[in-house]
């Protein structure tokens, strides 16, 4: 297992290892034309984004900015987060920085949606299980262009958001041959380019 996790991060840092610097309070927008950010610094934000109702979903990324009805970034303290994994969990933050399944956040973006009831919040491993459940492991995420490098089990995305979904082979890569085999799960939100969001 460590062999397999070593081969997937070489393959992941020497293709994807690019860094920029993450901005506190900003809220970059990973589903535009050309993603403002690097693998690294995607994965190195240091906000929390919960939802109506303080449901956590740790990123933007899966929520359809056309859903949203406003964005709020100072929080006051004492708050609950709620359903911080897949048991349903809270956790009361009463102070920066605070950490949900293992990873720390320096300061909460409150995202409310305009029609919170007919979202339909799922984790990577609810879509992977739902499109493909015959997959094994090893795999890693990728939503849109960035792999998730870390804590991929705390995203949560508008499933009605979802655009598509692939599976890319290791096998498929010349210079991985030889290599213990695992797959890459490409998720790809709606977007103008793609041609589900109209303009």
């Amino acid at each position: 297992m460590k062999r397999r996790n070593f081969f997937l991060t070489a393959f992941i840092t020497a293709m994807f290892g690019m860094a920029q610097a993450a901005v506190p309070g900003e809220i970059p927008n990973s589903n535009q034309n050309i993603d403002p950010m690097s693998d690294k610094a995607f994965n190195a934000r240091r906000g929390a984004t919960i939802l109506n109702n303080n449901v956590f979903a740790k990123s933007e990324v899966g929520i359809d900015p056309k859903s949203v009805e406003r964005v709020k970034k100072e929080i006051k303290l004492p708050l609950v987060i709620r359903d911080i994994n897949d048991q349903h969990d809270s956790l009361v933050v009463n102070q920066y920085p605070f950490t949900i399944n293992g990873v720390e956040y320096d300061y909460v973006v409150q995202i409310e949606l305009k029609d919170f009831k007919n979202i339909h919040l799922a984790s990577l491993e609810d879509l992977k299980e739902k499109r493909f459940p015959d997959l094994k492991d090893p795999y890693v995420f990728m939503i849109n262009r960035n792999f998730i490098t870390h804590d991929a089990a705390s995203y949560k995305l508008d499933e009605n958001f979802v655009y598509d979904m692939q599976v890319v082979s290791s096998a498929d890569f010349e210079s991985l041959q030889g290599l213990p085999p695992f797959s890459i799960i490409r998720l790809f939100t709606k977007t103008q380019e793609n041609g589900a969001v109209e303009n």
